[in-house]
């Protein structure tokens, strides 16, 4: 774990080697919040305790507490690099700014799938049902350490859906085509199909088209 997280706040996690002890401070915030612990389960309790007690401070006060991120940032980089991504934009013709977030939504994406539950193989057997109920209720991949290899344990949603995905990225061809479709959903030129018609008699029909049953 290289953060805490919290009611949408994020803690730091570090070592003051003056006062040998742990402390932090939360992220993306301009009031200066921090704490301190002896251990790491100290330190993350900490933590909460000062999330809750900003937040109750804001309330009695009646102010708004600042939101970790607000989903709006500059960011500095080459001419060239500027130049490159403006033109991969135009190619894709999109705009710059929605090409940046899903170059970053994708690289977050990575991140998440290595923010696994990790535990070794002995821990796997003998905790199994907690561990895939912690996998139930966070959505979370469980990567087991083993030997003579790790292997990585996903929930059937998120494998079907990981499975798809590499198919449709198999080859560039197929990843424009789903590249366009979201295009196409985020500019609202998507049609909502009737499932109930598809699951029954396999026909894809738009819900606009489909007759009354009166």
């Amino acid at each position: 774990m290289k953060h805490f997280k919290y009611k949408g706040y994020t803690g730091t996690i570090e070592y003051c080697t003056e006062n040998k002890q742990l402390e932090g401070k939360v992220l993306g915030n301009h009031a200066l919040l921090t704490y301190r612990g002896s251990t790491g389960e100290e330190l993350e309790q900490n933590f909460i305790k000062t999330v809750d007690s900003y937040l109750d401070a804001c309330k009695k006060q009646g102010i708004e507490p600042d939101k970790p991120y607000k989903g709006s940032f500059n960011v500095r980089i080459s001419p060239d690099l500027h130049r490159r991504a403006a033109q991969l934009a135009i190619d894709h013709d999109q705009s710059l700014n929605t090409f940046v977030e899903e170059a970053i939504e994708r690289h977050v994406s990575i991140e998440d799938f290595g923010q696994a539950i990790k535990l070794t193989r002995g821990r796997f057997g003998d905790d199994l049902s907690n561990c895939l109920n912690k996998m139930s209720q966070e959505q979370r991949v469980l990567l087991v350490a083993n030997e003579e290899q790790p292997f990585a344990v996903i929930p059937l949603p998120g494998g079907n859906s990981l499975s798809e995905t590499i198919y449709l990225l198999s080859s560039r061809a197929n990843e424009e085509r789903l590249r366009e479709s979201i295009r196409q959903l985020k500019r609202g030129e998507g049609i909502e199909m009737d499932m109930e018609i598809f699951m029954r008699e396999g026909k894809l029909v738009p819900k606009k088209h489909v007759k009354s049953k009166e």
